[in-house]
């Protein structure tokens, strides 16, 4: 039943063409600019806290953000053969990713490539919450460029690290959707460059995915957000999916339901080291390894939610193709 609210200041977020999310503002935009590349809002929510958009889509919310960032990170992170050292993350610019990252014992170097600096500097001076000593850790730095040409560039890549050619045990893709949920084609103004282009879709290709292979430790695991799946929003992910099977041995669809998104939010991960299968792999066992590889206390992951978010319908299954 639907109830009717006289708040006065209502945040509509376009899920797609057939939905509307609505979250109430406690008053107007902390912070509303346009880069380069987007439009850059904070919000002061009721319900999730402040909240960052970029071209109107909620990317992180304070009250739900461990439930998306958590997930990103930490299934890979207790798959990995050996805890991972060295860690690369593309996109992420409001730094939860990399507070997640630096959680690992054995991490020595996070290193996050954002595009735009306008979100980095925004989310230091109003979303400090979230990246509780990202940028103070020596083991994290934080560079400005596009992901793709970043990779691409043997230079930069030895400028960087002093090392003629430097592999990861753990890449996560934390970029904005390329693509709207149903249709096959760049979101209008969703991280365009001036000219217009798609600047995110350009870390959706099969280039790039094959990219990842040359940087990835052959022991080494890529994970991506992979937008929406559920009943009825699948399309995307599965194009993903395919994509990544072309160049991985072994793929594998995960899933988690965030509040200020109103989806199930979904992710890949891919890999060409014999790992175990996540959807056998008992609860048990991942809390003995969130234990000894992670420190602190984690909010939104343990070995029964690492069960849950691999747990698939017979439907979804279908859809992907999944035997």
């Amino acid at each position: 039943m639907s109830k009717k609210s006289d708040h006065g200041l209502w945040f509509d977020d376009e899920c797609d063409e057939y939905r509307i999310h609505r979250a109430a503002l406690k008053g107007p935009d902390l912070f509303n600019e346009k880069s380069q590349y987007q439009r850059i809002q904070i919000k002061d929510t009721v319900e999730y806290g402040r909240m960052l958009a970029l071209d109107g889509s909620p990317q992180s919310a304070e009250a739900d953000e461990r439930i998306y960032h958590e997930s990103l990170v930490h299934p890979a992170g207790v798959l990995l053969r050996e805890p991972p050292k060295d860690i690369l993350i593309l996109g992420g610019g409001e730094g939860a990713t990399a507070r997640e990252a630096l959680r690992y014992k054995n991490a020595r170097r996070v290193i996050t490539v954002d595009i735009d600096e306008v979100v980095v500097e925004a989310a230091r001076e109003y979303l400090s919450s979230m990246r509780k000593g990202a940028d103070g850790d020596p083991r994290s730095r934080f560079f400005i460029g596009d992901a793709k040409e970043f990779l691409e560039s043997q230079q930069e890549f030895s400028m960087a690290f002093n090392h003629p050619m430097f592999a990861f045990d753990l890449i996560v893709s934390d970029i904005s959707d390329p693509f709207n949920y149903v249709q096959d084609r760049p979101e209008q103004g969703r991280m365009g460059d001036p000219e217009g282009e798609n600047v995110a879709a350009r870390c959706y290709t099969p280039e790039f995915f094959k990219m990842m292979v040359g940087r990835l430790q052959p022991h080494g695991i890529f994970v991506m957000q992979s937008q929406e799946l559920s009943r009825v929003v699948w399309q995307g992910h599965k194009k993903h999916r395919e994509m990544l099977r072309g160049f991985f041995k072994y793929v594998y669809s995960y899933r988690r339901y965030v509040p200020s998104f109103n989806y199930e939010q979904s992710f890949i991960l891919a890999s060409n080291a014999e790992i175990s299968n996540p959807s056998v792999l008992q609860p048990q066992i991942v809390d003995y390894l969130i234990k000894e590889r992670i420190s602190g206390n984690l909010e939104e992951f343990s070995g029964d939610m690492f069960c849950h978010m691999f747990a698939l319908s017979p439907d979804l299954k279908k859809k992907l193709e999944i035997s």
